[in-house]
């Protein structure tokens, strides 16, 4: 049986705070930021502020905007791009590729924020300073990779969403160390990596013992021979009714409802810390390929559910059940010693499997064979293997078999 994967422990999201207006004194100090590119729309379109410094690269002055609509400003082949790319069109046709953060303020209103140091025509240095400090105002969590993939730079916001006292905390960290994402990212940001277009989606957040949903963009940094590095920006707080139901299916089996391999994991891991004496189960349906060949997919998960309820019908107080995937669930029983619980584990399959498990008129005699292994140690996965190879040695015996392993729980050679 293969095993893999990581868990966190969860505990429900809060729902979050409604966008804040856009004071007068923000669009002050976003207007006469000399490094800060900001367009403020009502929510027809029509322009209700754009920032001086913006104005001046685009050739018009100050009030000479007002009231006119968002698309004098854009590109048509603006809507051919992600929604963060725009095209702006200047007073003399020049044509000027931006990348945009989008705020989302209360009435409909939308804030479009980015750095002059997107602009080629700013000095590095000077765009370096005016990118960090227009990056400490947004409210989106921005994290400057360099061309490692290593941290350079988090906003306050990145830095309060990932947990950290400081963006300086996690300077030099590996991205994927801190932004920990069940959606697998790491081609996205490995193609801005190496150059390659940007690109965006929708994915499940994990932070410490939390998921939620966001949207996760990254663009490749220009630098003077090709990429330079990475930014990733990261949107939450969109869809926050989808919160409870992320929490629960990243918790529990979608088959049986039991908890799944993650979050068996962060009971296990738990386990290992907390003083007792504990053993883990790994419980290997036999024949279950026989259900699923000769009566159908939905005779096997018909199976599954059955035996999820009887185990769970016969746990003891504190134990904790999963199905870990296919025919394999996992059984954690605490203060229990690995020869007490193979006695247990013998007289509650006995029990379970006394009667054949029928299904459109099919009867199909099932079985298990098991591993136990003592929780020991201090790597979880090391446990899980060698509960595995208890396993296996069960089913090469004979099948219908618990096989105990002593001394294993460290990761074989």
């Amino acid at each position: 049986m293969a095993y893999e994967g990581s868990a966190l422990r969860m505990a429900p999201e809060k729902t979050s705070a409604p966008p804040a207006p856009l004071t007068a004194d923000r669009w002050a100090r976003l207007d006469g930021d000399p490094g800060c590119y900001a367009i403020h729309m009502d929510a027809r379109g029509d322009l209700l502020g754009v920032s001086q410094a913006l104005c001046r690269r685009l050739g018009f002055a100050p009030g000479d905007l007002a009231g006119a609509p968002v698309a004098a400003l854009l590109h048509p082949d603006h809507r051919r791009t992600d929604r963060a790319h725009r095209i702006l069109v200047g007073r003399t046709g020049e044509l000027v590729e931006l990348e945009f953060s989008e705020q989302r303020l209360p009435g409909g209103e939308v804030l479009w924020v980015t750095s002059a140091a997107a602009d080629n025509e700013v000095e590095p240095q000077q765009a370096d300073d005016d990118l960090r400090r227009l990056l400490d105002h947004l409210t989106d969590a921005i994290l400057l990779l360099d061309g490692e993939g290593r941290v350079r730079y988090l906003n306050p916001a990145a830095a309060s969403l990932l947990e950290q006292d400081s963006g300086e905390e996690a300077t030099g960290r590996y991205w994927r160390d801190l932004l920990a994402v069940t959606d697998h990212a790491e081609q996205m940001v490995a193609d801005c990596l190496a150059g390659r277009e940007g690109s965006e989606r929708t994915l499940t957040l994990r932070v410490g013992n939390r998921y939620r949903r966001a949207a996760l963009a990254c663009s490749p940094l220009p630098g003077a021979h090709g990429a330079d590095g990475a930014v990733i920006r990261v949107t939450t707080g969109r869809g926050a009714g989808l919160d409870e139901e992320i929490v629960y299916r990243a918790r529990h089996d979608a088959v049986t409802g039991l908890h799944n391999r993650w979050e068996f994991e962060t009971r296990l891991d738990e386990r290992l810390h907390d003083g007792q004496s504990s053993s883990l189960a790994l419980l290997d349906l036999d024949r279950f390929k026989a259900v699923n060949d000769h009566a159908g997919h939905a005779a096997g998960d018909a199976l599954l559910r059955r035996v999820a309820s009887a185990l769970t019908a016969r746990l003891r107080a504190g134990d904790e059940l999963a199905r870990l995937g296919g025919d394999e669930f996992a059984l954690l029983l605490p203060d229990c010693e690995p020869e007490a619980a193979a006695e247990l584990l013998q007289e509650t399959l006995a029990g379970l499997l006394a009667n054949p498990f029928c299904f459109d008129g099919q009867q199909f005699a099932i079985g298990f064979s098991a591993g136990i292994a003592p929780v020991q140690g201090d790597d979880p996965r090391a446990v899980l293997a060698a509960a595995d190879r208890a396993c296996y040695r069960a089913k090469a015996a004979g099948r219908g078999r618990v096989a105990v392993a002593i001394g294993e729980t460290s990761p074989a050679g």
